[in-house]
């Protein structure tokens, strides 16, 4: 059974490119994970797992590095930002 009879599904960006330079798509759906596991199918979220990489990585270089990044400074903001019901 072709898996667009299951759920209705959308192409995404990849961010990524094939070895012609042509954008990748992947398939996904935007319903949410429970309703995917009762039709018998398994919901992964790789944008999820892709930045949690990218911040694991981040975190080891500023380790290996022993430098905050900040570069031992602190920073404070350039003006206070106030909303309306602040």
């Amino acid at each position: 059974m072709p898996l667009t009879d299951v759920v209705p599904l959308q192409l995404a960006d990849s961010g990524e490119k094939d070895e012609r330079g042509n954008r990748t798509y992947h398939q996904v759906t935007q319903f949410s994970m429970k309703p995917v596991e009762q039709l018998g199918l398994l919901k992964m979220d790789f944008l999820g797992l892709k930045t949690l990489t990218i911040l694991d990585v981040a975190a080891k270089l500023v380790r290996r590095r022993g430098v905050p990044p900040t570069g031992g400074r602190r920073r404070r903001p350039r003006r206070s930002h106030r909303c309306a019901t602040c």
